[in-house]
């Protein structure tokens, strides 16, 4: 009884990985290249919420949770993973063969998505060894190396021109009065006629930079941007357009941020067992975390996190905005529904 109820519950959960209980039993797909292993029966209360790299990446720590075979198929196929690195690819429309430049490339996860699901050939670049390394583990793990290049390098150093680049999550740290050839380099390096995607964090006071150097008695300033800023959104975008770009589309994706944060009650309900899980330690820095996070103003609107797409050039877009949508879940009869915009 407990094997079908669990499955039920990682299907809610979004998980198409293949699974094996702690009694043995197995679900899911048999042609895959990973298999997650649940070890005790409570390891699938992370199952009944939004499952994220760092949560199985702890509960993999402790083995609690375990994968065999590549790990990197079944991090990609985490919901988060794929609803962000979809999102983010069908914005700049890619496509098989396109060149794509993600700067500041954090751990791979969005090249790897891209080289796998749209077929182009992607070189990321960032700062931090430590990144660059496990990256390209990864990449290679995942049998991209040939498709997917990472290089330990500056971005206002990258030379040629990409179909698609994308900078996700490094905004934050150009500094506000550096933005401006920030936007520039980008520019240069984005092909005539393609596109770029920024996603990064923002702040809602509608007049006012952060300069997170000084703000170094707080959490953000002192632990999480240390070297850079928080400015408004129009700010970005008044930066954007006079480095070059034509604006296509500004999204707001806090009230998405807002509403993961919401799931931080899902821990307080569970305390004991996740202090059983990780320990009293572990246990408060994601609960101060949670909390901080809230505090900082995801909920209020003090902080925002904006994705905003420009063209070099006039980009032959389609009308609209029905293609950045994704599909909705199969009909009956298996068939895909088209998603429709309500006027």
């Amino acid at each position: 009884a407990r094997a079908p109820a669990a499955h039920r519950r990682l299907a809610r959960a979004g998980m198409s990985v293949p699974v094996r209980l702690w009694d043995g039993a197995e679900l899911g797909p048999s042609d895959r290249s990973c298999q997650l292993v649940l070890r005790k029966e409570w390891s699938l209360r992370a199952g009944l919420g939004p499952l994220t790299d760092r949560q199985l990446g702890e509960a993999h720590v402790h083995d609690v949770v375990d994968v065999e075979g590549s790990m990197v198929a079944a991090i990609a196929d985490l919901p988060s993973h794929r609803e962000t690195l979809g999102l983010i690819c069908r914005k700049l429309r890619l496509g098989p063969g396109d060149r794509l430049l993600d700067i500041g490339c954090g751990w791979g996860s969005l090249l790897i998505h891209a080289a796998r699901q749209h077929a182009v050939v992607g070189v990321g670049v960032t700062l931090w060894e430590r990144q660059a390394e496990l990256a390209r583990q990864r990449v290679g793990a995942a049998g991209l190396a040939g498709q997917v290049e990472i290089r330990l390098q500056d971005y206002r150093s990258v030379s040629g021109e990409f179909d698609a680049v994308a900078s996700v999550g490094l905004f934050e740290h150009v500094g506000g009065d550096q933005l401006a050839s920030y936007f520039r380099a980008c520019l240069r390096l984005t092909r005539p006629g393609r596109r770029f995607l920024n996603h990064g964090s923002t702040t809602g006071r509608r007049a006012v930079v952060r300069e997170m150097s000084k703000e170094s008695d707080s959490f953000v300033g002192g632990c999480v941007l240390p070297d850079g800023a928080l400015v408004p959104t129009h700010v970005a975008v008044t930066q954007l357009e006079p480095a070059g770009f034509e604006l296509v589309d500004v999204e707001q994706l806090r009230p998405h941020y807002a509403r993961t944060l919401e799931h931080r009650v899902r821990l307080e309900a569970n305390a004991e067992s996740a202090r059983r899980l990780v320990g009293e330690e572990v246990y408060r820095s994601w609960r101060a975390y949670d909390h901080t996070e809230a505090a900082l103003g995801f909920d209020s609107g003090d902080l925002g996190v904006v994705q905003i797409l420009g063209t070099r050039g006039d980009a032959g877009l389609t009308l609209g905005r029905a293609w950045m949508l994704p599909p909705e879940p199969a009909g009956p009869g298996g068939r895909a529904q088209t998603t429709r915009i309500r006027p």
